[in-house]
């Protein structure tokens, strides 16, 4: 299909890219869908970038990232999308940091992060997220050890959420590392 070909779909709600096994970049005409509020990328391993002009997806309210070895950073071009409710991110090896700039996802109402064993800190902004409702961080060794309650280095960034689930799974499912509260 030729480059652009994405564009013409301008009322696309619902975008799923899931197991392109080959596809290497995304189209820039992304940046078309103003009207797309849910975006999945998944299992597409060859994947090289992120497309410029995420910040025109101005009714994105979920965005969900798993399972992309090439992802080491959120696009930045995010941090001006003011409708995201929904972040996930999941499977993503190379992916040492969150930004600085992630406090300005002040809609943020759910997070997941799983499977990024190299995220070791979240950002210092992160507790200026006063929407934020669910926090998930599992498989994620060193950011599960900053964010103990109570003892965690990064505990008092995460504290003002409710419901925050933090540990491997199989202690999530039986409260053991799990957190309801502060």
């Amino acid at each position: 299909m030729p480059d652009g070909w994405i564009g013409g779909l301008s009322l696309l709600r619902t975008l799923s890219i899931e197991s392109c096994t080959n596809l290497t970049s995304l189209s820039s005409s992304l940046e078309k869908l103003a009207l797309l509020e849910h975006l999945t990328i998944m299992f597409c391993p060859k994947l090289g970038s992120f497309p410029e002009g995420v910040q025109h997806l101005s009714s994105l309210r979920s965005l969900i990232l798993l399972g992309n070895p090439w992802f080491d950073s959120l696009p930045e071009g995010l941090q001006n999308v003011g409708t995201l409710h929904c972040l996930e991110i999941g499977s993503c090896p190379n992916l040492t940091a969150l930004p600085e700039w992630f406090e300005g996802l002040d809609s943020l109402r759910s997070l997941t992060i799983s499977d990024c064993p190299g995220l070791q800190v979240l950002p210092p902004g992160f507790k200026i997220l006063t929407k934020l409702q669910h926090l998930s961080i599992q498989e994620c060794p060193e950011l599960e050890e900053r964010c103990k309650q109570g003892s965690g280095e990064d505990w008092m960034k995460i504290a003002h959420v409710p419901h925050k689930f933090i540990g491997p799974p199989q202690a999530r499912q039986s409260g053991e590392a799990s957190t309801s509260g502060s």
